[in-house]
């Protein structure tokens, strides 16, 4: 049995690695409370527990701020196991970071990301304001370190406040753009992080209403089966030309019941293959030919072909918003 025990610890590579020091180091600081307890049978006892409950839990914060594939620099993963923990790593951080998904009469939505690093500069954002509005948003923060990830959480956090004050998605960016600058500027921050977003609003009709510079939107139309481009304009978040603001106009469209639109980061449609070719010729015919009844595993086969095409190497954040009218 202890043989077996060994065996499976090293095949996960845990005796040769810091689990296996820091799980000596736990049993043996144990032993030590529990010594300590005995011969003293004073205060030292519970202290040490105290001490030992700290220590645990200043090494698991070490262990996961680790990325578990050291390759990702190089854009190379390491082996199926590590990519499996890294992809269950990253969707516990979304779901604790991102609004859960839309599904009510009027609309239901599904969102995925995938990031190169453990923090992504990804964002992904949608909630039903308190007059009854639905608002959606997709942006993406220039890098791929934790600067990015700080930027694009600075950016979630203002627009769940923004959308309840403000009127239209033209107001939200110039607004955040102005609270950015001030929080950077008056705690002397080292950001220079910008982020594309695009900020789209809807009644209950289906009435969408978008600003903000971000890649196209792609809109199925139910009835004809074909794919329509939104195009989107309109500011940066975090650049010096937001000063002025652009003389962009919101763009809008409407939504017919069994529509479904898709936005996207860059990365979706940036990828790139063996042949030094981009995913994104095959993103249009995908959306267009893919069964939609399902957004949750439309999201996911979606993922999974970009996989497939890169061979797991991919080079950039990936995220994308699908949303379907009721």
């Amino acid at each position: 049995m202890l043989k077996n025990i060994s065996t499976k610890l090293s095949e996960k590579g845990y005796l040769t690695s810091r689990y296996f020091l820091l799980f000596i180091a736990y049993f043996g600081f144990l032993l030590l409370c529990f010594l300590t307890g005995i011969i003293t049978d004073d205060i030292f006892y519970w202290v040490s527990l105290t001490l030992l409950t700290f220590f645990i839990l200043v090494n698991l914060v070490f262990a996961a701020a680790k990325p578990d594939r050291e390759s990702l620099v190089g854009n190379t993963y390491s082996d199926d196991e590590s990519d499996e923990h890294f992809i269950k790593k990253n969707h516990i951080l979304q779901t604790l970071v991102y609004p859960e998904d839309i599904h009510d009469s009027v609309f239901e939505a599904s969102s995925r990301s995938l990031p190169h690093s453990l923090f992504g500069g990804d964002l992904v954002f949608q909630i039903k304001d308190k007059k009854g509005n639905y608002w959606f948003a997709i942006g993406d923060s220039s890098g791929h370190d934790l600067n990015s990830h700080l930027f694009s959480m600075m950016i979630l956090s203002q627009l769940n406040f923004l959308v309840n004050v403000c009127n239209s998605p033209r107001e939200v960016n110039r607004r955040l753009n102005e609270s950015l600058k001030l929080k950077i500027e008056s705690n002397k921050l080292n950001i220079f992080s910008y982020a594309s977003l695009a900020i789209f609003k809807s009644d209950a009709d289906g009435n969408f209403i978008h600003y903000g510079q971000h890649p196209n939107m792609i809109l199925h139309r139910f009835s004809t089966k074909e794919n329509e481009t939104i195009e989107t304009a309109g500011d940066f978040i975090g650049l010096d030309i937001s000063k002025s603001g652009s003389d962009e106009e919101e763009g809008v469209f409407k939504m017919e019941k069994g529509d479904v639109l898709f936005a996207f980061t860059d990365g979706v449609f940036e990828q790139k293959n063996h042949q030094n070719k981009y995913f994104g010729f095959k993103l249009y015919e995908f959306i267009k030919n893919e069964d939609k009844m399902n957004l949750k595993k439309l999201t996911e086969k979606l993922f999974e072909e970009i996989q497939i095409f890169t061979e797991s190497k991919i080079n950039d954040d990936m995220s994308i918003l699908v949303i379907r009218k009721k």
